[in-house]
């Protein structure tokens, strides 16, 4: 089971903490990059929705994976994203803080401001981890974070296997490489940079927050933002399954004995359908024991 971090298990409305510019415009910076952010369906853009000129035009918008987004606000070309998104940053401007994810801005290749952006973990989020290793599976944190905060995500909910620091194309050939090695991988994420490893696991899984490139390339969307909901539709679905197994060899059991008595004449037509009626009830009441599945979010 691998998780995404950013709004999957941490709560998705990230907030700016920290703030570092130099030449002290970091008002004129952000309110750039909250205009140009307001065009981007990550959940980190929701941390500059405070600073978004609503007046502002915003042109030649562009996504880069993985990296950040770059675009013209007002006539000015502006770059929010990681260190990889610029030419150069400088020294001043890159700090050591697990407290937070840096983001970079600048008007043009060289970035001008340094911001701590966090997010705070879903308080469903350990719960939901505990909930999974008890049904055996190994999970798995796959985040394009720096490793430093990914692993203190990755501490707070025992998580104990973390690939941090990794683009859209890189979790997918993680994925791959899990599914070379025999293993069936499920994989459960929210943004578009998940979309790659949604596409390619045995099993995706989106959030109910997620963006629609999220919804729409993943297998399965959980009706709720708590991640519980994950451990609970992987214990229903291998409850159902044993209930069709169930039903399967009652069902293939019953013929197995009527047909050579029906045929040799030992069974009447009569006492044949009573059989099958019988048949019948048994198996819908055996799946009406689903009925009484609860949530391990209430045990």
């Amino acid at each position: 089971m691998v998780f995404d971090k950013t709004g999957t298990l941490t709560r998705g409305k990230p907030i700016v903490v920290k703030v570092t510019a130099p030449n002290n415009n970091s008002e004129f910076l952000l309110s750039l990059a909250g205009s140009l952010e307001s065009r981007s369906e990550h959940p980190i853009a929701r941390a500059f929705s405070q600073f978004s000129d609503e007046t502002a035009s915003v042109t030649d918008f562009l996504n880069h994976p993985g990296q950040g987004i770059t675009g013209t606000v007002n006539g000015v070309e502006m770059r929010v994203g990681k260190k990889t998104l610029f030419e150069e940053v400088p020294t001043s401007l890159e700090e050591s803080d697990v407290s937070g994810t840096q983001i970079f801005l600048g008007r043009g290749p060289v970035a001008e401001a340094g911001v701590f952006v966090t997010d705070e973990i879903r308080p469903t989020s350990a719960a939901a981890i505990s909930s999974l290793r008890d049904l055996e599976l190994e999970v798995v944190l796959l985040s394009g974070d720096s490793c430093e905060v990914a692993e203190k995500v990755a501490r707070a909910i025992h998580i104990n296997n973390v690939i941090a620091e990794v683009l859209p194309e890189e979790k997918r050939d993680h994925i791959a490489a899990m599914q070379a090695n025999g293993q069936c991988v499920a994989m459960v994420g929210d943004g578009i940079n998940d979309t790659p490893a949604l596409a390619i696991a045995d099993l995706g899984i989106a959030m109910q927050s997620g963006t629609d490139a999220a919804r729409n390339t993943a297998d399965l969307t959980i009706m709720t933002n708590d991640p519980r909901a994950v451990a609970d539709g992987i214990a229903l679905s291998r409850k159902t399954l044993r209930v069709i197994k169930v039903n399967l060899m009652w069902a293939f059991s019953y013929n197995a004995v009527a047909l050579p008595l029906a045929i040799i004449g030992s069974l009447a037509p009569t006492q044949a359908a009573i059989a099958m009626a019988l048949s019948s009830f048994l198996v819908v009441t055996n799946s009406l024991r689903l009925r009484s599945f609860r949530s391990l979010s209430t045990n």
